[in-house]
């Protein structure tokens, strides 16, 4: 199907605003920045989101959108969790600008955005499908919770905005830190998974 006008103005809208946001902070881009480095004015923004925010989220959706879409392409049917993980970080890294601005506004104390847990939710309630033997006490529930929000998907996000550093300060290659990376995530969140 043809995409439409409208579609692609859409589209440009973000790619400027992932551009700007990741230049210049979150705080800093303004809806006119966005109007101008896009060559449309600010009405024909306001038409496609409310405000910052909806372009910020829909900046975030249209990555868990495009990762699950790749994934799911990509996927096989002998495919386990570990290869799994490693395309979704993979992806996660093309997308680094975009996850480092959702956890920077995470980390504000005076921000009440969800946009963090929102993704976390979504992520951790698609693993937990694919966990048979779950418990479904309320105990249990918040254990899971707890395991994947802190040992699974903080660390990954966090390697993503962080590895260029990582590597940069430590003076080790990129094969080496993703080797050590997944090690590390095995034996901290999949080695002692909560069921």
């Amino acid at each position: 199907m043809p995409k439409t006008d409208g579609y692609l103005t859409r589209e440009r809208i973000l790619q400027v605003a992932e551009t700007l946001f990741s230049e210049q902070g979150y705080d800093a881009a303004s809806i006119g920045a966005i109007s101008k480095l896009a060559g449309i004015n600010k009405a024909t923004i306001y038409y496609h989101f409310s405000d910052k925010r909806s372009i910020l989220h829909a900046l975030y959706e249209d990555m868990i959108m495009q990762m699950r879409e790749r994934i799911v392409k990509n996927n096989s049917s002998d495919s386990n969790i570990m290869d799994h993980i490693k395309k979704e970080v993979d992806f996660l890294r093309q997308k680094k600008d975009i996850v480092s601005i959702l956890l920077m506004e995470a980390m504000k104390t005076n921000n009440d955005d969800d946009s963090l847990f929102l993704i976390a939710s979504s992520e951790i309630n698609r693993e937990k499908n694919r966990i048979i033997n779950l418990v479904n006490s309320p105990e249990k529930k918040n254990l899971f919770l707890a395991h994947e929000f802190f040992t699974g998907f903080i660390p990954i996000f966090s390697f993503v905005v962080l590895e260029d550093k990582y590597r940069k300060y430590f003076g080790i290659s990129e094969e080496q830190v993703i080797d050590a990376f997944f090690a590390a995530i095995k034996r901290a969140h999949f080695d002692t998974h909560v069921i």
